[in-house]
C-alpha cells in the first residue's frame, strides 16, 4: 500500500502508531517507525530502531504507547466508527434469510437469554410450540432448553446471546444502529417495547420485521468482520482498546455470518 507525507506525518503520533501494522508494508513501516525515532529520539534505541522494520519486534521496553479507545482505535485502521455504516454502493447481492426466518430466530435467541438468566424453561417451549416455531430452534438450544440442570457456562453463554439477537433486530429494522461494540445492547427496550411477551402471539413481531437493503447489511457486516479480526490479532499482542466487550463483538459476527451464510446455526463459525 502506497502512502503520502501527511498520512506519514501524521502516523508518527505514538498512539496511531502500532495499528498500521496490519496493513502495511515492513518498508513502510520501517519508515514510520524511523519517523517517529526522529521526533521522539529520547525515547528510542536509534540503532535498535533502524533494525527493526516493525514495532512488535520491538522489546517490551520500548514499544509504542497503544491505542487504548475502540473509537480511536478503528479510525487508526481505516474503519468507520458511525452510529450507522454506510452502505456499500452497487451492492445488491440478495441476503440469504427472509424476514420471516430471521424474527423467528430473534424469538428463539430471546428465550434462550430468558431461560439463562432464570425462567422456567417449561413455559417457554410451551410457547414456542403453540407458535409452530419450536422446530426452528437448533438441536444446541433444544438441549439447552430441555436440560434441567445447565452449567453456569451454558446459562452464561445463553444469556451472551443477547447480543446476537440485537444485531438481527437492527437487520430487520427494530434497532436504529448498532453502533461500535463498546456497550451491551439495551435489555430493557428490548424486553418492554421490541420483542413479544411470553405466550404472546408473535404474529405482528413478524409482520412488522423488514429486511434491511443487502447494501446495508454488507456494510455493517464488514465492518463487524475487520473489527473481529483485528480484536483477535490485538488480543494476541496486548493492545485491546479498554473500552471493547469482545463477547458483543464475537456475537455480532455470529449472528451477521448467520446472516448471510446457509449454515445452520449451531454451524456457523466466526473464523477471521
Amino acid at each position: 500500500m502506497g502512502c503520502d507525507c501527511d498520512v506519514l506525518l501524521y502516523q508518527t503520533t505514538a498512539a496511531n502508531f502500532v495499528a498500521f501494522r496490519t496493513y502495511h508494508s515492513l518498508k513502510f513501516q520501517g519508515l514510520l517507525l524511523r519517523a517517529f525515532a526522529r521526533e521522539h529520539g529520547n525515547q528510542f534505541d536509534q540503532q535498535l530502531v533502524n533494525r527493526s522494520p516493525a514495532p512488535w519486534l520491538l522489546p517490551l521496553s520500548v514499544r509504542i504507547p497503544l491505542v487504548t479507545n475502540t473509537k480511536q482505535w478503528a479510525l487508526s485502521h481505516g474503519i468507520c466508527v458511525d452510529e450507522i455504516v454506510p452502505p456499500v454502493d452497487d451492492y445488491n447481492e440478495p441476503c440469504s434469510r427472509t424476514a420471516e426466518e430471521i424474527a423467528i430466530r430473534t424469538i428463539i435467541l430471546h428465550c434462550l437469554v430468558a431461560v439463562g438468566y432464570g425462567v422456567d424453561p417449561e413455559p417457554v417451549i410451551e410457547w414456542l410450540e403453540d407458535e409452530a416455531i419450536w422446530e426452528n430452534a437448533s438441536p444446541n438450544e433444544q438441549a439447552f432448553l430441555r436440560d434441567e440442570n445447565p452449567s453456569d457456562e451454558a446459562l452464561s453463554d445463553a444469556r451472551w446471546r443477547q447480543e446476537a439477537q440485537w444485531a438481527l433486530l437492527w437487520a430487520i429494522g427494530h434497532v436504529e444502529a448498532l453502533g461500535l461494540p463498546t456497550q451491551t445492547c439495551d435489555t430493557a427496550r428490548l424486553v418492554d417495547e421490541i420483542m413479544p411477551g411470553l405466550g404472546e402471539p408473535i404474529d405482528s413481531f413478524v409482520s412488522a420485521s423488514v429486511l434491511r437493503s443487502p447494501a446495508e447489511l454488507l456494510g455493517e457486516d464488514d465492518r463487524t468482520y475487520n473489527l473481529h479480526c483485528l480484536a483477535r490479532e490485538a488480543y494476541r499482542d496486548g493492545s485491546m482498546p479498554d473500552d471493547l466487550v469482545y463477547d458483543v463483538l464475537y456475537q455480532r459476527q455470529h449472528a451477521l455470518e448467520w446472516l448471510s451464510g446457509d449454515e445452520d446455526w449451531d454451524d456457523v463459525t466466526t473464523d477471521t
